[in-house]
């Protein structure tokens, strides 16, 4: 493996083709680290008595001479050898280097426009890979004066992305620094599936069981309904009725948001159930009276119940001064999934009934529920989701991600039989759930003089099938979470 070597003005002095060891340590979003051990030469010695950078050469599709640079922050020589470490002259730039004030929102291309413009070298400074603009919501910033660093951390912490700097050389220089915004690093490595009891022998396997989730009760956003009028003569009103109806004559009908009685599937309710409600539909008449027998209470998204089959319990409120109410308010319908009805015979990926709040995966309450038998459940907000059945997909995929213990596996490249990139998946065994969780490689030290003693450590990210990842999670997820068995 060969780096250059370069002087105080990053133009290159030499090239250095021969290591004792050389070890890059990758991260992401985070300085990657360089550490080398060199013969003791005089060319050696010569070339990095008169250095202040390293450039360590990646691979390129353009056949140009391009890597990442590293800032030498230790040598030492010695007579056998000398040692050199440094970490990415990028971050230390982007530390010292201030934007100023950026006001008010901004768009995501500006924001990483900041960046370019208030590093050093700014003229060749450009962006590479970025993500398209449309995707990402504008990023509101405090009108304070911020590093480059500062940013960063905001386009992260706001949109995910993943950072990576890039130097090309060109006539013994460096003619352009290029910064790449990637939504994620990395590919998904689905030929690489492995059992950590049989495939691993030796690495490190660390779980960390707090936070299992077995069970999600997903909220999508609230909006105000509007109900029509069918009814001459008077109206229908919709408030707040915050609190539970219980069942207390049959037969109790299913009505949709229409009022009108539910003709397929499920279409009554069972006598005693209970259910929580926070919606109340009341018919007013020509002389301004509520007509008791038109009154109506939403159980689920497009689901009510008729006042008159349920007995009503309100929610108290603690006002502070010891007084408690039942609230009332102009009405938000919050959206859900109660309507919605998956069975595995179909294709989904578990059962779940309809008129239920939420997804479960038995499997991992049986392996990680309470001791009686009862799932941990998740409660998510999704305020920007009005589709119940996107809802729906949406928290699958999240409970998926917190359904099994998270783990970090410590190998090598040997066990892997191959080498990998960071942010690399490949997919680790559960044998409890009997899934395949998605572990990503979060770190490497990449071992450039014997690349199979490269370490990674991978990080869990998600329960599921490569597919299910590819596909996203718009509409009903109709793969099996056992497809690789």
């Amino acid at each position: 493996m060969i780096f250059y070597t370069m002087d105080v003005k990053q133009n290159i002095t030499g090239i250095i083709d021969y290591q004792k060891s050389m070890i890059e340590k990758e991260y992401i979003n985070k300085s990657n680290e360089l550490s080398i051990t060199l013969p003791f030469t005089d060319i050696n010695k010569s070339l990095l008595d008169k250095s202040m950078y390293i450039l360590l050469p990646v691979d390129s599709d353009d056949f140009k001479v391009s890597g990442h640079v590293y800032s030498i922050v230790s040598y030492t020589a010695s007579v056998n050898e000398i040692t050199i470490s440094g970490f990415e002259t990028a971050y230390e730039d982007m530390k010292s280097s201030i934007v100023g004030k950026v006001w008010n929102t901004v768009q995501m291309d500006s924001l990483l426009g900041y960046i370019s413009g208030s590093l050093p070298f700014p003229k060749t400074w450009s962006l590479g890979v970025v993500p398209d603009n449309s995707s990402y919501e504008p990023l509101a910033i405090p009108d304070e004066d911020l590093t480059v660093t500062e940013i960063m951390s905001k386009a992260v912490n706001a949109w995910g992305f993943e950072f990576d700097f890039i130097y090309v050389i060109s006539q013994n220089k460096i003619s352009q620094r290029i910064i790449n915004a990637y939504t994620q690093q990395g590919k998904v490595r689905d030929n690489l599936r492995f059992s950590s009891t049989e495939d691993f022998n030796g690495t490190k396997l660390t779980e960390d069981r707090s936070g299992i989730y077995t069970s999600i009760i997903p909220y999508g956003g609230s909006y105000t309904p509007e109900h029509e009028d069918q009814n001459t003569g008077g109206m229908w009103n919709t408030i707040g009725a915050y609190g539970t109806v219980k069942i207390t004559q049959i037969p109790a009908y299913k009505y949709d948001d229409n009022r009108n009685r539910y003709s397929s599937g499920s279409t009554g309710f069972e006598l005693n159930s209970e259910w929580k409600t926070n919606l109340k539909m009341y018919y007013i008449d020509s002389n301004g009276d509520e007509d008791e027998s038109k009154v109506f209470y939403q159980v689920a998204t497009n689901m009510w119940v008729r006042g008159l089959d349920v007995s009503f319990s309100g929610d108290t409120v603690d006002d502070g001064h010891g007084n408690t109410t039942s609230p009332e308010d102009p009405a938000q319908v919050v959206v859900d999934i109660s309507q919605i009805e998956w069975s595995v015979s179909s294709g989904n990926p578990v059962n779940k009934p309809k008129g239920y709040p939420n997804i479960e995966i038995p499997e991992a309450t049986a392996n990680y529920g309470y001791a009686d038998g009862q799932p941990r459940e998740l409660v998510k907000k999704y305020d920007n989701i009005y589709d119940s059945y996107e809802l729906a997909s949406a928290a699958y995929k999240d409970l998926l991600k917190v359904c099994t213990p998270a783990r970090k596996v410590e190998t090598n490249f040997r066990n892997l039989g191959t080498q990998i990139n960071l942010g690399d998946t490949i997919f680790l065994y559960d044998e409890a759930l009997d899934i395949y969780a998605e572990e990503r490689a979060t770190e490497i030290d990449r071992d450039y003089t014997n690349p199979n003693n490269s370490k990674v450590t991978f990080g869990t990210t998600f329960a599921g099938t490569p597919e299910d990842l590819a596909r996203g999670y718009i509409g009903s997820i109709k793969n099996k979470i056992k497809y690789y068995s």
